[in-house]
Order: C-alpha cells, then structure tokens, then sequence
C-alpha cells in the first residue's frame, strides 16, 4: 500500500472527530522515495493548528501538533496531558 493511501484510510476515522471542529484533511507531500523507502506527509489543519501525520509504506511514522509557531511530538502532548503510558 502506498503511504498516501494509507494517510488517507486513517484519515477517514479521525475525520469523523476532527472535521466537526473545522479540522479539513489534505495530503501536503505525495509520496517520495527516500533512503528508507517511499513516504508520504498529510495533515489537519484549523486556522494555525495543524495534526502532521507522517507514513513509510504502510506504516504511521510520526504525529507531531503544531499551534502557531510551537511545534511539539505526539510523545511530548502525552506527556503534558499524563497521558504518556496509555497513548501508544
């Protein structure tokens, strides 16, 4: 599977949830290839917030948050919200 198909499929449950709140989905990168395969980068956005979602084939890479200027990892909101042990 390629990993803009697989952004798009996840995007479908979390756009239930998001879309709601004025969330809109879009691909921002069409998959590349790169030293470790194909990639791809999608995103939630609302105003100056933004849900970055990252693939490699078929497997999630990394969510990151960003508010404004501040960015920060799916790890580091857990964290803050103490939620760290159960958010995997």
């Amino acid at each position: 599977m390629e990993p803009d198909t697989f952004l798009e499929e996840g995007a479908r449950v979390l756009a239930e949830k998001l879309e709601p709140l004025g969330y809109e989905f879009a691909i921002i990168q069409p998959p590349l290839t790169g030293s470790g395969g194909p990639f791809a980068w999608a995103a939630f956005k609302h105003g100056s917030r933004e849900i970055q979602l990252w693939a490699r084939f078929h497997r999630l890479g990394s969510v990151r948050y960003r508010l404004g200027n501040h960015e920060f990892t799916h790890q580091d909101y857990m964290r803050a919200l103490g939620r760290e042990r159960t958010a995997h």
